[in-house]
């Protein structure tokens, strides 16, 4: 869990973590796009993983399936759109470093290839 997060916070500083650093669930790390520095369709987001060969499902557990943003997101004080713009990786001991360095590499190739208004950066944020 420390590799991917220390991984995905090298490559994309305007993610968001959710939840506690430590007194979290091991085997699941939860990030949103934050909406000030960069606009993410959420849905494009995990078809876009799912097409480059991995799996993530979106925003908490509790709305997996729905297109509603997470309440718990919500109630965490994040807004409506980076709640939308979440997305959970699930892991587990079998799970291999390459294989968290091939996802990152794909969050890149979903983010570079997106066409608008799925991904826009924000000037100055």
């Amino acid at each position: 869990k420390e590799m991917l997060r220390s991984a995905l916070c090298e490559e994309f500083p305007q993610l968001l973590f959710n939840g506690h650093r430590t007194e979290s669930l091991p085997g699941i790390l939860n990030v949103s796009f934050d909406s000030k520095r960069m606009s993410v369709d959420g849905e494009a987001l995990i078809i876009g993983m799912d097409l480059q060969g991995v799996s993530v499902t979106s925003g908490s557990a509790c709305t997996s399936g729905t297109l509603e943003p997470s309440h718990v997101l919500l109630a965490m004080g994040r807004d409506e759109a980076t709640a939308r713009a979440t997305i959970r990786f699930s892991f587990g001991r079998p799970t291999t470093k390459n294989e968290l360095d091939f996802a990152v590499k794909a969050l890149r190739r979903v983010l570079e290839t997106a066409e608008q208004p799925h991904v826009k950066t924000v000037k100055g944020g």
